[in-house]
């Protein structure tokens, strides 16, 4: 199973929320192991100095040697040591040149007395050694190897000879900046480990949610791929997807409306087609049977061809379509003029205008108006029109054809009278296959593709097609034509 394209984001994001864990763990205990070090450095070597400084001190005090110190000042020198060790949780304690313990912070550890290893005392003594301190467990004396600061205090004798009197010693301990320090990167752990679980929690969370509208689309995209469209999506609360919402039922709207279109257009073309077929099969059928008189087949041939044409002009209304629909229809702009074409295409209906004695008004001005456009084109869209009017206008009815130059173009508008066309038909009156229910009882020649033609052809000239129209009253058709410049 492929994994989601949010399932490979959080991939994507979480490495990078590990790598920048990482890097600040590794940048902050590098951070706290330098500071440590450098803390641990100074304070060892501030209570080690401190120590030898105070023994110097008593030792000129007193005007005594080591030994006589401790005889005198044991006591006092005892309770300094463990005063000061305690206050860094350090070991202090002070060795004579030999090694012997003399004083001790710790007697558990380093009772007085205790003897140091030869190897304790040269790596005290060893002024070679670039750091100061050295690592020793006090040859056993200690569970684990600390660092030690020793600082050997020497003196002169009278004879101008100096020599190691004493050694002041300070032994690290579990500082309370070390606890500081632990508990700082173990509560940093503690809260990096949270920020990594909230955060892989919240984005669980947001990329079901971000996921939700994006599964949505994929469920309705199968559904209407299936031809079902009944199911709408949500409009809110998607975020940024809210638009891709509304284009997608939009979308399912027209898909559903182009479905309801090509049914009702394969029903209808079935049954155009069908009547003629079936006039045309009827009469073929009757004449080889002999069942018509001679004397009426003549008549009947004539029904055939009729039929026959009539056939013809729905296929070629078919592929006119097509090609307009593919944009595959070539035209040949030259110039023409539009009011002599308009009254030789009247002119083509003037048997169907006197049955209808409808009273026809052509107007013209100027009596020339010439326009670049294709003229077989041009003449099929006033063809269209002048045969649209016809088919609605009421016996004795009016149709009225107008001809003007305006804003540099020319504007042909043909309005007749009648019951007029209904405000939520108008929008879908130039659409393919489309037919009202009204215009379906009235128009038993057309297929509704008349007016999808003549707007095709418009719009491909680059120009404009409208309707208007007054319920019970009338229906005007307007275009316009560029001009010859």
């Amino acid at each position: 199973m492929k994994r989601s394209v949010f399932l490979r984001y959080f991939a994507f994001f979480f490495a990078v929320v590990l790598v920048s864990f990482a890097l600040l763990i590794g940048y902050m205990t590098v951070s706290a192991r330098s500071f440590a070090a450098r803390f641990e450095r100074e304070t060892l070597e501030k209570y080690a100095q401190n120590l030898a400084v105070a023994i110097t001190d008593y030792m000129t005090l007193d005007e005594a040697d080591l030994p006589g110190l401790m005889e005198n000042r044991g006591g006092l020198l005892r309770r300094l040591v463990s005063t000061r060790a305690s206050q860094e949780n350090l070991t202090l304690f002070l060795t004579d040149e030999a090694g012997k313990v003399l004083l001790s912070s710790d007697e558990g550890t380093l009772p007085e007395g205790t003897v140091l290893p030869p190897s304790v005392m040269e790596a005290a003594l060893d002024k070679e050694r670039q750091d100061p301190l050295f690592s020793s467990d006090l040859g056993g004396f200690l569970k684990e190897a600390q660092n030690v600061r020793a600082i050997p205090m020497e003196q002169t004798n009278p004879r101008g000879q100096t020599r190691t009197a004493a050694v002041a010693f300070a032994v690290s301990g579990q500082s309370d900046v070390h606890l500081f320090l632990n508990r700082l990167m173990q509560g940093f752990f503690i809260a990096a480990a949270l920020v990594l679980v909230i955060t892989l929690v919240a984005f669980l969370y947001m990329s079901q949610m971000m996921n939700r509208p994006v599964r949505l689309l994929s469920e309705a995209a199968a559904r209407y791929a299936k031809g079902d469209f009944s199911q709408k999506l949500p409009e809110r609360g998607n975020g940024d997807l809210d638009a891709l919402m509304v284009t997608f039922n939009e979308m399912a709207d027209r898909l559903e409306q182009n479905e309801k279109k090509r049914r009702t257009f394969v029903a209808n073309v079935s049954h155009d087609l069908r009547t003629p077929m079936t006039a045309i099969g009827g009469y073929a059928q009757n004449m080889l049977e002999e069942r018509i008189p001679p004397e009426k087949q003549k008549h009947y041939l004539q029904i055939i061809l009729n039929e026959t044409e009539r056939l013809s002009r729905m296929v070629d209304s078919l592929l006119d379509s097509a090609r307009l629909s593919g944009g595959a229809q070539a035209f040949h702009m030259q110039p023409m003029d539009l009011c002599e074409l308009a009254r030789v295409t009247l002119l083509s209906f003037e048997t169907i205008l006197e049955e209808l004695d409808a009273r026809v008004t052509f107007d013209a001005r100027p009596e020339r108006l010439t326009v670049l456009a294709d003229k077989d084109a041009v003449q099929r869209v006033i063809f269209n029109l002048v045969d649209n009017a016809a088919k609605f206008t009421p016996h004795g009815g009016e149709i009225r054809i107008r001809i003007r130059e305006q804003d540099k173009k020319a504007v042909f508008s043909i309005r007749n009278t009648g019951d007029g066309i209904p405000p939520e038909e108008l929008p879908h009156l130039f659409d393919q296959f489309y037919k009202s229910d009204r215009s379906r009882g009235l128009d038993k020649r057309g297929m509704g593709l008349g007016l999808f033609i003549a707007k095709s052809i418009i719009n491909a000239h680059g120009e404009e097609i409208w309707v208007t129209s007054q319920a019970g009253g009338w229906t005007e058709f307007v275009f316009t034509l560029p001009l010859r410049k």
